[in-house]
């Protein structure tokens, strides 16, 4: 996950520009900026998550049907014999 390995060098950008800012009485536009960025990062990485899961999803539903084709046949063979 993107999100996980980069957030502890997210933070501590934030917390250097956060000590920088402070002198230039700019704290709260840096705090807005990292948190604005860090919904983001959080949002591409739920959209990525989404689709990920929608492609397992997918192929799970087509092993299953393969299954169920598969049992069915055998079924059919086993009533016929």
């Amino acid at each position: 996950m993107m999100f996980a390995t980069c957030w502890g060098k997210s933070w501590m950008s934030f917390l250097g520009d956060l000590a920088k800012s402070v002198d230039h009485n700019d704290a709260l536009e840096v705090t807005s900026d990292y948190v604005q960025n860090t919904i983001g990062e959080v949002a591409e990485e739920a959209a990525t998550l989404a689709v990920i899961g929608s492609r397992f999803g997918s192929r799970m539903a087509e092993a299953m049907q393969g299954f169920a084709k598969d049992h069915s046949e055998k079924l059919a063979v086993r009533a016929l014999s």
